[in-house]
């Protein structure tokens, strides 16, 4: 079935579906203590989002660290005078 065929794909649906779930049972069953169940789950949101900004700026930054290096074999590319070919 679908499973078999993509489980990571149907994991995600299936996480996303029980999440919703989830929020709506709790928000329904806890009307007044509405903002106390907001700040609950969406710890786990801020956590991964927090995660995933630590993780972008090392990975650019070697980015342009690498392309750099990569430029410094051709002397036409990085502006200084270039090699003799034989």
């Amino acid at each position: 079935g679908v499973y078999r065929a993509d489980p990571l794909l149907f994991l995600t649906v299936l996480g996303v579906f029980v999440g919703v779930l989830v929020g709506l049972i709790l928000v329904a069953t806890l009307p007044e203590e509405r903002s106390v169940v907001v700040t609950i789950l969406g710890f786990p949101g801020r956590v991964l989002l927090n995660l995933l900004k630590m993780m972008v700026l090392p990975l650019i930054s070697g980015s342009m660290v690498a392309g750099v290096c990569a430029l410094q074999g051709s002397g036409a590319a990085t502006g200084g005078p270039g090699r003799p070919h034989p």
